[in-house]
């Protein structure tokens, strides 16, 4: 009994995959780059995406440069975790996707960005925004501090063309 009741919960945890599906997923990740060679939080966040069979999220500048806008604010605000864009960063993603673009951030900071990422990874609000099959788009921005602590912000965006292909 105890068995079946195992095998029941595995089940409803992870999906039954074919040969094929993970033949592809194997080969998707040969193509990303190493990341501990490479340390770049886009390419660990499509690392992550592509083990939970998840399609991989497009880099976007625009988002890059506003999540580098909010983690400099936290830095002026003294390390003071913002969990919310402010007023003009907001305006900011309006502007480049329209007002009714669905986005979620990650904000927090770390030894470095592997371990805020891994930490992200273990926490259910951040990992769901990393995995969440809707997003299309992400950016990410991240500082060193005075003391050599690592802000970063991830910004997940749901483009126009995807919202309006659901609808």
């Amino acid at each position: 009994m105890m068995k079946k009741y195992l095998t029941l919960l595995q089940s409803k945890e992870k999906k039954f995959r074919t040969p094929r599906e993970r033949r592809i997923q194997s080969e998707k990740l040969r193509s990303i780059p190493n990341d501990d060679a490479f340390m770049s939080n886009h390419v660990m966040i499509n690392r992550d995406r592509t083990k939970h069979y998840r399609h991989q999220l497009t880099r976007s500048k625009e988002l890059d440069e506003i999540a580098r806008k909010h983690v400099n604010i936290i830095l002026e605000e003294n390390g003071k975790i913002a969990p919310d864009l402010n007023e003009e960063n907001r305006s900011l993603l309006h502007q480049y996707l329209g007002d009714s673009c669905r986005f979620a951030i990650n904000v927090d900071n770390g030894p470095s960005i592997r371990k805020i990422h891994d930490k992200f990874m273990k926490k259910g609000k951040f990992k769901q925004n990393i995995l969440n099959a809707d997003f299309d788009c992400m950016g990410v921005g991240s500082v060193r501090d005075l003391n050599g602590l690592v802000h970063i912000c991830q910004i997940f965006v749901q483009s126009k063309a995807q919202a309006t292909s659901k609808i």
